[in-house]
């Protein structure tokens, strides 16, 4: 069995996967920016599948207080 462990979604070559089974965790990433943000005041973390779920909700709630930066 082969094993390759890749630290970022760039570093995968277009089309090498091709025929391979694929195991993406994204655990340290994720959790590491939800320690910081809560550090540094954020108040509650909402886990949501994409970008356009995201937007979604903070239009439903009335865009309270989310800011990038």
């Amino acid at each position: 069995m082969r094993l390759d462990v890749l630290p970022t979604p760039d570093a995968v070559a277009p089309g090498s996967l091709g025929g391979a089974t694929v195991l993406v965790v994204d655990v340290l990433r994720a959790s590491t920016t939800m320690i910081v943000a809560l550090a540094n005041g954020c108040t509650g973390i909402t886990p949501v599948a994409d970008a356009v779920e995201a937007r979604r909700l903070a239009r439903a709630h009335g865009d309270s207080g989310a800011q990038a930066r």
